[in-house]
């Protein structure tokens, strides 16, 4: 799950670093996606082959899908990991009210006070 965590850190952080250089009011360019006034007629830049360099996932299918998978995949792993926390959680609650009741506390004192009678091979009867 941390590797996962780590992959969607990355993406974003390429992500937001090719957005916040491709800002402005200007319009985009249906060829490089770049903000920069110009239109696909005009445009001399190569054509945008990669959300990391447009800063825009809109414009690209594939790339928009393995992202959103990336997302859901961590989203499901942190699910599953919250999930078996709270069991432990209620497994070690359970447990310790076990130990901790009235009739455990009786039988005990009772296995204290006669050993040989309550126990063999080291085990409780």
């Amino acid at each position: 799950m941390k590797v996962k965590r780590q992959e969607l850190a990355k993406c974003r952080e390429k992500l937001n670093k090719a957005a916040q250089q491709n800002v402005g009011n200007k319009t985009v360019c249906g060829n490089c996606h770049l903000k920069l006034g110009h239109t696909k007629k005009s445009c001399d830049f190569s054509p945008c082959r990669s959300a990391y360099s447009c800063g825009s996932l809109t414009k690209r299918g594939s790339e928009k899908i393995a992202f959103a998978t990336l997302e859901r995949e961590t989203a499901r792993l942190e699910r599953s990991l919250c999930t078996a926390q709270n069991e432990i959680h209620n497994a070690e609650r359970a447990t310790d009210k076990v130990l901790s009741s009235v009739p455990k506390q009786i039988e005990d004192v009772i296995v204290t006070e006669l050993p040989n009678r309550y126990m063999s091979l080291g085990r409780r009867n």
